[in-house]
């Protein structure tokens, strides 16, 4: 290979390693920023969602008080329709007076022994079930028989009445269920009737916190799911309570509280919610879930008068790396031309170079060969000329 080609090529490819160089350090600059900002972003994003989740919560909470005034208002329809002992009720009458109060469900309690069981109802699941150990729901059906005001801080207390927070039936768990108890010493029974599933779920889906989070993952652009995390009971063991026979988890004790867990990695998942949690930071990491590269941040949201909770949010990655790639893309596409011009200035370069030398190396074949006529001089200041001018005294000589 010529020199000439030599001194072209080695400036060319010096330059395309230092732009390759360069744009490959803009590329990890650009990354890191982009994942940086992401993260800023999402952090936003999640503080806005956990006041809404505040609000709607609250919301919801105010329609569950709004369903208690109704089961009150049952309660004393059903106190007035139905005798005052329950022995003297039948189970299909309850079921006509759901019917027409419309209400799911309707139960009878009683005290039996050191327990309280129903002993009638339109739910054939809910007699003689026993409640000795439900807590302080039976501490509150204790105080009701006793004429007392009802202690219990969970809830909604009013006159010889008390509704129990929305939960899981223990006599079915396959049900979700919001339920009233009154009681008025008029009888010889608590009356109990409760709205389920459908009536429940429906003020869930219009005013719970799993309405709000599904507006905004349809509204902002890569985030593929938004999950509360309930990090007392994330990723543990073992939550489940037996009860009349049924195993099923709290909704308390659940380890989702709000939205969908669809892109699992519970280990990583269990490590990073703790973390953000003890640092009060928020984390991410990057990894590929259910065949998708996604971006998985956790930010931690701690309130003054509600227990605290994480908020994860995952990002579909694909959508930085498009965004790197085309950036990428321009930035080699701006070095083209760059190149371009190199290779032509390191050919024009190495032309000014090799051309002199091509004249001396003639003329000194032509002087090997015993021609001794007259030789051009390189007109140069540089070692070419030098070398020209003692070409010349040699000639001479």
């Amino acid at each position: 290979m010529s020199i000439k080609k030599k001194i072209s090529l080695f400036f060319t490819l010096l330059v395309l390693c230092i732009l390759l160089a360069n744009n490959t350090l803009h590329y990890i600059r650009s990354k890191n920023r982009l994942i940086d900002f992401n993260q800023k972003e999402i952090t936003l994003v999640t503080e806005e969602i956990a006041y809404e989740v505040e609000n709607s919560k609250n919301s919801a909470l105010y329609m569950e008080d709004r369903m208690a005034q109704e089961l009150r208002t049952a309660s004393i329809a059903i106190q007035r329709s139905l005798p005052s002992k329950y022995q003297d009720v039948s189970n299909e009458r309850l079921t006509e007076l759901a019917k027409q109060l419309r209400v799911s469900h309707i139960t009878l309690l009683a005290p039996r022994g050191d327990d309280i069981i129903g002993v009638r109802s339109s739910d054939s699941k809910e007699i003689n079930i026993s409640t000795k150990e439900w807590g302080y729901w039976y501490t509150s059906f204790q105080e009701l028989l006793d004429n007392r005001p009802v202690t219990t801080k969970k809830g909604v207390v009013l006159l010889n009445f008390w509704s129990g927070p929305i939960e899981v039936a223990s006599s079915n768990p396959k049900h979700i269920d919001k339920w009233g108890y009154y009681y008025d010493g008029s009888t010889n029974y608590i009356i109990n009737p409760y709205f389920r599933d459908k009536n429940v779920i429906d003020i869930e889906k219009k005013f719970g916190p799993t309405n709000v989070m599904n507006r905004f993952t349809k509204s902002l652009d890569g985030v593929l799911e938004l999950t509360v995390f309930n990090p007392n009971n994330f990723g543990k063991q073992n939550q489940s309570v037996y009860l009349n026979g049924n195993r099923y988890v709290k909704m308390k004790d659940q380890p989702i509280w709000y939205g969908t867990y669809t892109y699992q990695n519970t280990n990583r998942d269990k490590a990073f919610i703790k973390n953000v949690l003890k640092t009060g930071m928020s984390k991410s990491y990057i990894s590929e879930i259910n065949k998708k590269k996604v971006l998985k941040t956790f930010v931690p949201i701690k309130e003054e008068k509600s227990a605290s909770y994480v908020i994860g949010v995952v990002y579909d990655y694909d959508l930085i790396e498009t965004e790197l790639h085309d950036e990428l893309v321009k930035h080699l596409l701006l070095s083209l031309p760059f190149i371009i011009l190199v290779l032509i200035v390191s050919i024009i370069f190495s032309t000014s170079i090799t051309r002199p030398i091509k004249n001396l190396v003639e003329h000194v074949n032509y002087i090997a060969k015993g021609n001794f006529g007259e030789i051009s001089t390189v007109r140069r200041r540089d070692e070419l000329g030098g070398l020209s001018k003692i070409l010349i005294i040699y000639h001479i000589s």
